[in-house]
């Protein structure tokens, strides 16, 4: 996640550098050295603030990054209903 957006803004050196992570699941395709490998290496390029939808996230993988990108967190037990 934070190497793509990386690349995606390094593309658009006029861009204001945020990015917004919207997660409603765990994290559970990535062991816990590459997110940390990741964020270490876009430390200080971009601001990432992130958002936890529902009940069933965990939240410090998402803690993690919001402090290493200088972003915020919130968080809600709201679930969207899909008819």
């Amino acid at each position: 996640m934070a190497e793509l957006a990386d690349r995606l803004l390094a593309a658009h050196v006029d861009a204001v550098p945020v990015a917004m992570l919207l997660m409603d699941l765990k994290a559970t395709a990535e062991s816990p050295e590459e997110p940390a490998g990741a964020l270490a290496s876009c430390t200080g390029r971009f601001t990432c603030h992130t958002r936890g939808i529902g009940t069933d996230w965990e939240a410090a993988p998402v803690r993690s990054i919001t402090a290493a990108l200088s972003g915020t967190l919130w968080t809600s037990s709201w679930t969207p209903r899909i008819r």
